[in-house]
């Protein structure tokens, strides 16, 4: 696989909609090269998975996006590169936050003691039976101290550990696991995904499930090379769903 440094480019933006829709619209420029960073310190129009909004307060948090070019990943590998970002995200956070439970809620949010504190939007560009780019967006919430309304409960790294972060340092701190989890990625993807499994939210305990619009409890035993989650119930039966079968709930004691 043809893995870039990512970083090798930054861009560095006061304000703009989506850094993903930047990297977009800029992807045929010539400055744009494999492993641009685009960065911004005031996200306006920020997007995340499932057509839902990324909210963060102006010059709190840490929003960007990176490009991968022709990274000679097949197509039913796709799942991969959101398995290496959530697995770097999540190996960072660790970092910063030594004594808080830091999880994969599959796909690709990050929680940090059962709330949200990072989510991920990639775009995957496809050619014949392989990618031909992506655009991986990631936001952590940094400094940020209110959320509005979010299915999710949602904290930051200020408020777990009441020391603020400055969103360059954060970066600077956060590509190095980036460039790590995608060089793995190239050489072990199965090492990988395996590493991915050992960090997901729902492997340990039972946690509420929407389920094909039935509210249950299930445990995530693990995601295989596809992205699909392979689920245990309380009977101890197999449930294999597809992605736009499930969606875990919040749990009720936070």
């Amino acid at each position: 696989m043809q893995i870039p440094e990512i970083g090798a480019k930054l861009v560095r933006l006061p304000s703009c909609d989506s850094t993903n829709a930047e990297l977009s619209r800029t992807y045929e420029h010539p400055d744009t090269i494999n492993g641009t960073v685009v960065l911004t310190y005031q996200q306006t129009a920020g997007r995340g998975q499932r057509g839902n909004t990324w909210l963060s307060e102006a010059n709190k948090d840490l929003t960007f996006s990176f490009l991968l070019d022709k990274p000679d990943i097949r197509a039913e590998h796709a799942f991969l590169p959101v398995a290496a970002t959530a697995l770097a995200v999540c190996e960072f956070l660790e970092k910063i936050l030594p004594s808080k439970c830091i999880e994969i809620k599959w796909p690709n949010d990050i929680l940090c003691e059962g709330k949200k504190i990072s989510g991920m939007l990639i775009e995957h560009t496809f050619s014949g039976n392989g990618i031909a780019k992506s655009i991986i967006g990631i936001g952590i919430n940094l400094n940020s101290t209110s959320f509005g309304q979010t299915r999710f409960p949602a904290t930051s790294a200020l408020l777990e550990s009441h020391t603020e972060t400055g969103i360059d340092e954060a970066l600077f701190m956060l590509l190095p696991f980036l460039n790590a989890s995608f060089n793995e990625l190239g050489t072990y993807p199965t090492a990988l995904l395996n590493h991915y499994n050992s960090k997901l939210y729902g492997k340990k305990q039972y946690v509420p499930v929407n389920l094909c619009g039935q509210i249950t409890e299930l445990k995530l035993k693990q995601v295989d090379m596809g992205g699909i989650p392979h689920f245990e119930n309380k009977n101890g039966q197999a449930i294999i769903a597809r992605p736009d079968e499930v969606q875990f709930m919040a749990p009720t004691n936070l």
